[in-house]
C-alpha cells in the first residue's frame, strides 16, 4: 500500500476516504499517521511537570524558589526539577507562593554554618559557599551545623 501523500513515511497510512462515497456515513476517517500524531500530542499533553514553591524569609529578604518532583523519568536533583518546569511544552507549570518563615533563607546560613556537598558529600566549612569540588551550595546540600 502506498502513503496517501508524499511527506508520509508511514507505509501503513490509509488515505482518507472519498468524500463522494461516504455522504451518508456519520463516520469520519481518518489517515492513521494523522490519528497517531494525535495520540503522541495528547501523551506530551498528559506528561506531569515539577512544580514551583517560592519561599520568602524575613531576616534576609531573599525569596528562594523549590521544586517538588513531578515523578518523571529525570533525575531528583534540584537542576533537573528547575530544568523540568522551565520546559516549554503544555500542561504549564503551576507556582505555589508559601508565607514568609522567620530567619534566614538556606544559601545565607551555608555562609553562617557547615554544609555538606550533595556532589561529593564532602563537608564545607563555614563562609565558603563553594566545595572543594567547585560545587556551588544549591538547596540539595544538607545545611547546619555538623
Amino acid at each position: 500500500m502506498q502513503p496517501h501523500r508524499r511527506n508520509c513515511s508511514n507505509l501503513k497510512c490509509v488515505p482518507p476516504a472519498d468524500s463522494r462515497a461516504n455522504r451518508t456515513s456519520t463516520h469520519l476517517r481518518f489517515p492513521l499517521c494523522f490519528i497517531s500524531l494525535l495520540v503522541l500530542r495528547s501523551r506530551a499533553l498528559a506528561m506531569p511537570r515539577c512544580n514551583r514553591i517560592v519561599q520568602g524569609y524575613d531576616d534576609c529578604g531573599h525569596k528562594v524558589s523549590t521544586y517538588k518532583f513531578c515523578g518523571d523519568s529525570h533525575a531528583n536533583t534540584h537542576e533537573k526539577r528547575e530544568d523540568c518546569y522551565n520546559t516549554r511544552a503544555l500542561p504549564a507549570p503551576t507556582t505555589q507562593t508559601a508565607p514568609n518563615l522567620d530567619g534566614k533563607c538556606p544559601p545565607c546560613l551555608s555562609k553562617l554554618a557547615t554544609w555538606d556537598c550533595c556532589q561529593c558529600e564532602k563537608v564545607v566549612e563555614a563562609g565558603s559557599d563553594t566545595c572543594k569540588c567547585s560545587h556551588s551550595f544549591c538547596l540539595d546540600c544538607s545545611r547546619g551545623i555538623n
